[in-house]
């Protein structure tokens, strides 16, 4: 039993391409020499979720460059929109991120319109 779980974990590690590995290695060695901490989220599904609504579907990206909420209206740039669900993923599984991000400005993201 404990023999098969370990071929699990082997397995979903080996299954990683090498560069993966070698830039993760290396970010992590950048983060201790640096001080910053790198954080591992499941990026699944980021560019298709809706930051403001959370409503996830392909068709909310119909072009490269663009996201467009099918169910809120919710417009933004693409990339913003990947990049601001993986933050929201560390954060909510790092509550003590929360309040930082909130007070930075340049980390936050207006999806209310306002």
């Amino acid at each position: 039993m404990i023999l098969g779980r370990a071929r699990k974990v082997i397995l979903f590690y080996t299954s990683r391409p090498p560069i993966y590995i070698e830039r993760t290695n290396k970010l992590e060695e950048m983060g201790k020499a640096e001080g910053f901490r790198l954080w591992k989220v499941n990026p699944a599904f980021s560019s298709i979720r809706c930051p403001k609504c959370g409503f996830t579907n392909r068709a909310n990206r119909r072009y490269d460059e663009v996201f467009s909420c099918i169910s809120c209206g919710y417009t933004g740039a693409a990339d913003t929109v990947g990049a601001w669900n993986i933050g929201e993923r560390v954060a909510r599984s790092n509550p003590s991120l929360r309040l930082i991000a909130s007070e930075l400005p340049y980390l936050s993201i207006n999806v209310g319109g306002d």
